[in-house]
């Protein structure tokens, strides 16, 4: 039986090892984010992230790829689907995603 995430941010409180992990690849998807060519028929780009927890590791990655498509084609609108199991700690992930951070 599946226990649901512990609420408050506790994760992304003890998730250090995944934040280096996440930082040494950030080039990796700075890199595939440039190489990525949307076809403006389909109207927009979209993201995915998958197991995204409570969101400190992967959205500094999600907003760096999100930048550089924004810069290398304005007009076309980026998506981002945010995935996990049904017990993540969803209230978590949306705070982050509102902050600045």
């Amino acid at each position: 039986m599946l226990r649901p995430m512990e609420g408050g941010g506790v994760y992304d409180r003890h998730n250090e090892y995944q934040m280096r992990g996440g930082l040494l690849h950030a080039d990796l998807v700075a890199t595939a984010a440039s190489g990525i060519v949307p076809d403006e028929r389909r109207g927009s780009v979209v993201l995915v992230d998958y197991g995204c927890a409570q969101g400190r590791v992967s959205n500094p990655l999600i907003r760096s790829a999100i930048e550089r498509l924004r810069r290398a084609y304005p007009g076309v609108p980026v998506q981002v689907y945010h995935n996990d199991l049904l017990t993540n700690d969803w209230a978590s992930l949306f705070e982050r995603l509102r902050s600045e951070d």
